[in-house]
């Protein structure tokens, strides 16, 4: 992988505020569709696969300057780069089910459900999901996606019943009584898995590896009515869910600490996303708290990284 690092500056003098990685200032103020400012890294955006975005603030404010920034950054790199997919520092399932709310004209407050609490508050970020939504109506949408294996609070809720209906669309029975008993049971709810009993998640990871056994064998009658594209995604938030035990396992001390988890479940999505999802396309990857200062596990890939970080300035 070539990892590209730049610094940039971006200024709202008006209001005391700077969100900057290095030197080179652009307003965050600037009409939506006026990237002038933003010409000199075509360049590089251009020559690379993916897009490292990352920076985050330690308050509201902060954060809804950087979602500003964040946004004609997007924006930008849609337009005038080419880049197709958007993925979000949330669970795999959470960033497509708000995808699909988007592509179906729900409200953005609607589709935000699965976002972190202080996201789906901050009216800037929102403004992202607007222009996303929008991107829809287009032949080049851009598309949301998550790029973690987690389900929280809501995703988990909201997963296991579209698991079951995915199953039944195509036809009844795939899933037998039992199957559905014990997707609910064990894998269902807001609660977290990690302040279950250890029984209980062993049983979740045992339900998790067997409906994945379930799902290859009835990956023909899946596709024929959902599509190859769907199917193989639908596969893959399975796969995440599996993983996704794991990690309450390790949070739970079931299993031994692994410092290459993180690591490992970024790239288990992001692999899949290059090589399967988008085999062609431009990736922009999100990764605000917690990024570290680990490249991207994106292979060859040529990655360029542009880092956003907030300052309060003196009027």
């Amino acid at each position: 992988m070539v990892s590209v690092f730049l610094l940039i500056s971006v200024c709202a003098p008006a209001f005391g505020q700077v969100v900057k990685a290095n030197g080179e200032a652009v307003s965050i103020e600037r009409a939506k569709d006026d990237f002038d400012d933003l010409k000199s890294f075509l360049p590089s955006v251009r020559a690379a696969r993916i897009v490292h975005l990352k920076g985050s603030g330690s308050d509201a404010g902060e954060n809804e300057a950087l979602h500003r920034a964040r946004r004609r950054f997007i924006q930008f790199l849609h337009e005038d780069a080419g880049y197709k997919m958007l993925v979000l520092p949330v669970g795999i399932f959470e960033g497509a089910w708000a995808n699909a709310q988007l592509r179906a004209d729900s409200a953005v407050t609607a589709a935000s459900q699965t976002m972190y609490r202080v996201w789906r508050e901050s009216d800037a970020f929102l403004d992202i999901l607007r222009y996303c939504q929008q991107t829809g109506k287009t032949e080049s949408a851009l598309e949301i996606i998550g790029g973690l294996c987690r389900y929280h609070a809501t995703g988990k809720e909201l997963y296991s019943p579209h698991l079951i209906q995915f199953f039944d669309a195509a036809q009844p029975g795939l899933l037998d009584a039992t199957d559905k008993g014990q997707i609910e049971k064990y894998l269902a709810g807001r609660s977290r898995l990690s302040r279950s009993s250890t029984e209980i998640r062993q049983k979740a990871l045992i339900l998790a590896d067997t409906l994945l056994a379930k799902f290859a064998s009835a990956r023909p009658t899946l596709e024929k009515v959902h599509g190859s594209r769907q199917t193989e995604m639908e596969y893959q938030f399975l796969k995440n869910m599996s993983t996704f035990v794991e990690l309450e396992q390790l949070r739970a001390g079931d299993i031994p600490e692994d410092p290459e988890f993180q690591n490992q479940e970024k790239q288990q999505n992001l692999t899949w996303q290059l090589e399967t999802h988008s085999p062609q396309g431009k990736i922009i990857y999100w990764e605000g708290r917690g990024a570290g200062t680990n490249p991207l596990p994106a292979g060859n890939v040529d990655v360029f990284e542009i880092v956003l970080s907030y300052e309060k300035i003196d009027e």
